[in-house]
């Protein structure tokens, strides 16, 4: 085994392991806890690649630093109140130091910009998209009634509804007993779509 089949096989464990919990966020928004211990598997193939040399240090140094930002802030919100734990979070931690072998080459080259923020760039992307293109769905018979400029603007972003779904949807406003929702976000899933998107760019191009 060389340097270039253990970034490859890191890359399939990877995306093969995050399967499950993509789609468990998919289908109920609710992720097992024990879904987190498969990424031992990934985990300890990148420990051997370190300590035999054909994984370098500083591929993973970025990842493991902005990992460690991620659970300083996870940790330091809740000491404020601010519910910013979950399941995302936690995928953002444990994809950051194995994000480096989704980096697509281009013309042999890699991209100077550290995987993590490719997929974090792409995860945010789609989700925009999504909640874009689920408003317009959902509010398609709505834009000709609604209120100048700003009701227009508001409807791509959410919709009203008498009762909420507290696992599919984010209460921004309440008025008259109705709730103005914004959809939940399965960013989960969005995540491991972005890993899929920069594997696919990388075989392309």
């Amino acid at each position: 085994m060389n340097g270039l089949d253990i970034y490859n096989l890191l890359r399939v464990l990877t995306l093969a392991v995050s399967v499950l919990p993509a789609y468990q966020d998919l289908r109920t928004r609710l992720i097992d806890d024990r879904v987190w211990f498969t990424y031992l598997l990934p985990y300890s193939l990148l420990v051997y690649g370190l300590f035999t040399g054909m994984v370098l240090y500083l591929d993973i140094m970025i990842g493991v630093v902005i990992s460690i930002v991620i659970i300083v802030v996870m940790v330091v919100a809740s000491r404020f109140g601010f519910s910013l734990g979950g399941a995302d979070y936690i995928m953002f931690a444990v994809i950051a130091p194995l994000s480096f072998v989704f980096e697509p080459t281009i013309g042999g080259r890699r991209l100077i910009i550290p995987g993590f923020i490719q997929v974090l760039f792409l995860s945010s992307l789609i989700s925009i998209f999504y909640v874009v293109l689920k408003c317009i769905y959902i509010n398609r018979n709505r834009f000709g009634s609604a209120r100048g400029l700003k009701g227009k603007l508001e409807l791509l972003y959410g919709y009203w509804v008498d009762s909420a779904d507290e696992l599919r949807e984010i209460i921004v406003k309440e008025e008259e007993g109705r709730k103005f929702v914004t959809p939940g976000i399965p960013m989960v899933s969005f995540i491991f779509l972005a890993m899929v998107i920069l594997v696919v760019i990388d075989l392309i191009i």
